[in-house]
């Protein structure tokens, strides 16, 4: 049997031996943010998915892998109808970088559409409005508004 070992205590032993171990050796704080991260990639397969069957053109920017892209790069850069939008997934309490915040601000300042989407739905809503953006303009250029 695996006694669970309160937060205090683990907090102050060396890390070598909280590993040993296991799960049991994991503070609270640690056990949320694997859990917070594990919904997080749950929650890009899932805009990955619906971007595919949308057929959107995208990059998505790997999480679980070194990269040799810039620092701050949302997870997701997707072109709809000719427009820019980036994608940044965030569950739980978890918060975006300054260089995340950073390049988001910059793709809203250069007019495209920028969003922390914390579920699906909010990926989909700004994809659908860059949908009718564009849907709008080409109807203006048609004379047709």
């Amino acid at each position: 049997m695996t006694a669970i070992l309160p937060n205090n205590i683990l907090r102050r032993m060396d890390p070598a031996d909280r590993a040993k171990l296991g799960k049991a050796g994991r503070t609270a704080a640690e056990v949320l943010e694997r859990g917070e991260a594990r919904a997080e990639r749950e929650l890009q397969r899932q805009i990955e998915q619906w971007l595919g069957l949308k057929g959107y053109p995208f990059y998505r920017q790997r999480m679980d892998r070194r990269t040799t892209g810039k620092v701050g790069t949302p997870d997701f850069l997707v072109c709809v109808r000719g427009r820019f939008v980036a994608i940044e997934c965030k569950v739980g309490r978890r918060e975006l970088t300054e260089a995340q915040s950073r390049e988001l601000t910059s793709v809203y300042l250069h007019e495209g559409y920028a969003v922390v989407a914390t579920s699906l739905q909010d990926a989909m809503t700004i994809c659908r409005l860059a949908e009718d953006v564009a849907d709008t303009a080409a109807q203006r250029a048609k004379g047709e508004v």
